[in-house]
Protein backbone atom coordinates (compact mmCIF):
# COMPACT_ATOMS: atom_id res chain seq x y z
CA UNK A 1 0.00 0.00 0.00
CA UNK A 2 1.04 3.61 -0.36
CA UNK A 3 1.80 5.56 2.80
CA UNK A 4 3.39 8.87 3.72
CA UNK A 5 6.27 7.58 5.80
CA UNK A 6 9.65 8.37 7.27
CA UNK A 7 12.26 5.83 6.09
CA UNK A 8 14.97 6.93 8.54
CA UNK A 9 16.16 9.97 10.45
CA UNK A 10 18.22 11.22 7.49
CA UNK A 11 15.30 11.41 5.01
CA UNK A 12 12.21 13.56 4.73
CA UNK A 13 8.86 11.77 4.83
CA UNK A 14 7.72 10.64 1.38
CA UNK A 15 5.09 8.47 -0.24
CA UNK A 16 6.39 4.91 -0.27
CA UNK A 17 5.19 1.33 -0.52
CA UNK A 18 4.75 -0.46 2.80
CA UNK A 19 2.99 -3.73 3.66
CA UNK A 20 -0.75 -3.67 4.33
CA UNK A 21 -1.06 -4.05 8.11
CA UNK A 22 -2.96 -6.98 9.61
CA UNK A 23 -5.18 -6.31 12.64
CA UNK A 24 -4.19 -7.98 15.87
CA UNK A 25 -6.40 -8.80 18.80
CA UNK A 26 -8.61 -5.83 19.64
CA UNK A 27 -7.71 -3.91 16.48
CA UNK A 28 -9.55 -2.95 13.32
CA UNK A 29 -8.10 -2.17 9.91
CA UNK A 30 -9.58 0.91 8.27
CA UNK A 31 -9.53 1.79 4.58
CA UNK A 32 -8.62 5.44 5.13
CA UNK A 33 -10.82 8.05 3.46
CA UNK A 34 -9.52 11.10 5.38
CA UNK A 35 -6.58 11.78 7.68
CA UNK A 36 -5.36 14.82 9.62
CA UNK A 37 -1.98 16.30 10.43
CA UNK A 38 -1.28 17.63 13.90
CA UNK A 39 1.70 19.18 15.66
CA UNK A 40 2.75 15.78 17.00
CA UNK A 41 2.95 14.49 13.42
CA UNK A 42 5.40 17.24 12.49
CA UNK A 43 7.48 16.42 15.57
CA UNK A 44 7.55 12.72 14.68
CA UNK A 45 8.36 13.43 11.01
CA UNK A 46 11.23 15.78 11.89
CA UNK A 47 12.79 13.30 14.32
CA UNK A 48 12.16 15.59 17.31
CA UNK A 49 10.65 12.67 19.22
CA UNK A 50 13.68 10.39 18.81
CA UNK A 51 14.81 10.95 22.40
CA UNK A 52 11.32 10.31 23.76
CA UNK A 53 10.16 7.34 21.72
CA UNK A 54 11.59 4.44 19.76
CA UNK A 55 11.08 4.72 15.99
CA UNK A 56 10.26 1.50 14.08
CA UNK A 57 10.98 2.38 10.44
CA UNK A 58 9.23 2.99 8.21
CA UNK A 59 7.22 5.32 10.45
CA UNK A 60 3.89 6.17 8.82
CA UNK A 61 2.93 9.76 9.61
CA UNK A 62 -0.50 10.73 10.98
CA UNK A 63 -2.48 9.95 14.12
CA UNK A 64 -6.12 10.67 13.11
CA UNK A 65 -8.28 9.12 10.40
CA UNK A 66 -11.76 8.31 9.21
CA UNK A 67 -12.75 5.53 6.88
CA UNK A 68 -14.46 2.18 6.44
CA UNK A 69 -13.63 -0.94 8.45
CA UNK A 70 -11.93 -3.42 6.16
CA UNK A 71 -10.97 -6.16 8.66
CA UNK A 72 -11.37 -6.87 12.38
CA UNK A 73 -9.05 -8.62 14.79
CA UNK A 74 -9.88 -11.24 17.37
CA UNK A 75 -12.12 -10.05 20.18
CA UNK A 76 -13.67 -7.13 18.29
CA UNK A 77 -17.43 -7.46 18.68
CA UNK A 78 -19.14 -4.09 18.27
CA UNK A 79 -17.53 -3.04 14.97
CA UNK A 80 -17.97 -4.98 11.73
CA UNK A 81 -16.55 -4.87 8.22
CA UNK A 82 -18.23 -2.05 6.31
CA UNK A 83 -18.82 0.23 9.32
CA UNK A 84 -17.80 3.87 8.93
CA UNK A 85 -15.48 4.92 11.75
CA UNK A 86 -13.11 7.63 12.93
CA UNK A 87 -10.25 7.12 15.27
CA UNK A 88 -6.92 8.13 16.69
CA UNK A 89 -3.61 6.34 17.18
CA UNK A 90 -2.32 7.16 20.64
CA UNK A 91 1.25 8.33 21.08
CA UNK A 92 2.89 5.21 22.43
CA UNK A 93 6.26 3.75 21.51
CA UNK A 94 7.39 2.26 19.32
CA UNK A 95 6.33 4.69 16.61
CA UNK A 96 5.58 2.99 13.31
CA UNK A 97 1.85 2.83 12.62
CA UNK A 98 0.15 5.91 11.22
CA UNK A 99 -2.91 7.06 9.33
CA UNK A 100 -1.71 8.88 6.21
CA UNK A 101 -1.90 5.67 4.25
CA UNK A 102 -4.35 3.58 2.29
CA UNK A 103 -4.99 1.45 5.41
CA UNK A 104 -4.51 2.10 9.12
CA UNK A 105 -4.81 0.01 12.27
CA UNK A 106 -6.91 1.42 15.11
CA UNK A 107 -7.75 -0.02 18.51
CA UNK A 108 -11.37 -0.91 18.98
CA UNK A 109 -12.96 0.65 22.05
CA UNK A 110 -14.37 -1.89 24.52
Amino acid sequence: MKAFALADFDSAPAVQEVPIPEPGSGQIRVRVRAAALNGIDAAIASGMMRGMAEYRFPVVIGRDSAGIVDAVGEGVEHVTVGDEVLGHILFSPPLGDGTIAEYALLWSAP
